[in-house]
């Protein structure tokens, strides 16, 4: 079905916060010493800055993005390349929105995103994937249950650790594992490893891609599955269904207007219509996927390179 990409953009950051909202865990994330995200009550902040600095900015500024989160949460710094690859990808969410109309412009954000939080042990090509996953839903030439096949078509020749459990998850959906099982292979003692949550997403949100209560509640049933899993399966299935596909009941809780505040502000500045420092609050931007509109920070002769 098609949406704009007003309510697709809105969609995938309210996506993050109505599923982190079904966490029932304290802290999330595992004590693995060298990586350190923040406590889950602050693990949107680098998100939500990033978003307003490129509505501020009108492109990737690393040096803004960093002053934004210095006046919103100062401790976030602390985690300049030393977070996973599934954090970062959530950070990165508004990037991929945002340059999500030409694969090199995105891929080159991302790569600077990834130089600025990423671990070293961590492997930037896993950010390319869900850059990619992202882009290939906002252009509506994407099915759900086709993504586990489109990523590891893709990942030939960089081949990473989120592949291999792709490609296990993959095996899992043709044999109709159930779910129960599933999460019984993906133990307690592997969620640690860096890389699942991120495979975890995919394999949830290509599961039941049409029903955004289904994917979640999927997601959340896994006693000891990580809830950053559950914020990246949210964002993708919030880009699929588009804002008018999430629940009223929670997407009208008072957490979630900032996020669909700056989906709007994010999309209108993408789409060139407004001057990137202007609040737009109440103005309405829409586009259907596939369409873009002139602006300073993307100039490229086409606009359907892929």
């Amino acid at each position: 079905m098609r949406y704009s990409l007003l309510s697709r953009f809105q969609g995938g950051l309210l996506g993050t916060q109505i599923a982190q909202q079904q966490s029932g865990q304290g802290n999330p994330f595992p004590p693995t010493g060298q990586k350190q995200p923040l406590p889950s009550r602050d693990r949107d902040i680098p998100l939500l800055c990033a978003a307003e600095s490129l509505i501020q900015c009108g492109r990737l500024d690393l040096a803004h993005w960093c002053e934004q989160l210095r006046l919103e949460q100062p401790s976030a710094l602390d985690l300049k390349q030393r977070a996973s690859a599934s954090h970062t990808a959530l950070w990165i969410l508004p990037i991929a929105l945002y340059f999500h109309d030409h694969r090199q412009s995105l891929h080159d954000n991302v790569r600077q995103a990834a130089a600025l939080w990423l671990h070293p042990q961590e492997n930037a090509d896993d950010l390319f994937l869900w850059a990619d996953a992202i882009a290939w839903i906002l252009r509506e030439n994407l099915t759900g249950p086709d993504l586990l096949d489109r990523l590891l078509e893709t990942a030939e020749g960089r081949w990473t650790p989120t592949c291999q459990h792709l490609k296990e998850l993959r095996t899992l959906c043709d044999r109709a594992v159930p779910l129960e099982a599933v999460l019984d292979r993906f133990s307690t003692s592997r969620f640690s490893t860096s890389p699942i949550p991120l495979a975890l997403a995919f394999y949830f949100f290509a599961s039941t891609p049409e029903d955004f209560c289904l994917c979640i509640k999927r997601a959340a049933r896994g006693q000891n599955t990580p809830s950053i899993a559950l914020a990246l399966t949210g964002a993708l299935a919030g880009l699929y269904n588009s804002a008018y596909g999430l629940p009223p009941r929670w997407r009208a809780h008072p957490q979630v207007d900032r996020a669909k505040q700056q989906g709007e502000r994010l999309f209108a500045t993408w789409s060139g219509v407004y001057q990137s420092h202007r609040r737009t609050e109440g103005v309405r931007a829409v586009a259907a996927a596939g369409a873009i509109q002139p602006r300073a920070s993307l100039k490229i002769i086409s606009h359907h390179s892929c």
